[in-house]
């Protein structure tokens, strides 16, 4: 059955190819910003150069940390554990998160960031062609906000499997990323399907004026 041709553009049509063209960009930079990052040694190296004090092994394929701190007493330890965190010891926490990345993410983000780059083209497309389409055909639309959703809830699987707070960050991101594609599916599906009933009830519409011996304008035989 062909799709029927769009006479006009809905707001929601225009609004979401927007904002999925703003999206796409966006993760198509992070994506890329991914695949460029530095390997697992490389990491290492520029963490020491930042803290030397940090001695960084990778024992079973997960980062271990350890730091030289001289033996404290216990009533030096409950004083740290009292007093309140100050930015020094926040930076230094900061660093420890830093260097307990696991090995595995490290090794993965290349692939993450390939993975992001492509279906951020996908989505960009998308948003694109919802602008410019000339007729009511949402299946790229559709797959394409479909696999973001699928892509953001393995994020935040990755995220919460590392156990580290730092990687943790980008769940907030992926979970707002999958609301908002999930917002996008529900219009598209709901508005889409009304626009087509319209489009074709337009059609009709015209085919039984054309047909209408009373109109001038009517084919004769």
């Amino acid at each position: 059955m062909q799709a029927e041709t769009i006479s006009y553009r809905p707001t929601w049509m225009k609004l979401i190819g927007i904002f999925m063209i703003i999206l796409g960009a966006m993760s198509l930079l992070s994506g890329i910003s991914e695949m460029t990052s530095s390997s697992w040694e490389e990491m290492q190296e520029e963490l020491k150069e930042i803290s030397p004090d940090y001695e960084i092994q990778d024992v079973n394929g997960a980062a271990e940390t350890e730091q030289n701190f001289p033996e404290s007493t216990t009533d030096e330890q409950s004083e740290k554990i009292e007093s309140p965190q100050t930015g020094v010891e926040f930076a230094d926490k900061l660093i420890e998160q830093a260097i307990n990345i696991p090995k595995w993410y490290i090794d993965l983000t290349p692939k993450i960031g390939a993975i992001t780059a492509l279906l951020a083209l996908l989505y960009l497309a998308a948003g694109i062609l919802l602008l410019v389409q000339k007729q009511a055909r949402f299946r790229l639309l559709v797959t394409a906000l479909v696999l973001a959703m699928t892509w953001n809830v393995a994020l935040i699987g990755m995220a919460s499997a590392s156990g580290n707070w730092i990687i943790m960050m980008i769940i907030p991101s992926a979970l707002g990323g999958l609301i908002i594609d999930a917002i996008f599916l529900i219009v598209c599906l709901v508005s889409g399907k009304k626009l087509k009933a319209e489009l074709a009830l337009a059609r009709q519409g015209e085919a039984q004026v054309m047909t209408d011996p009373t109109n001038p304008h009517a084919p004769t035989a």
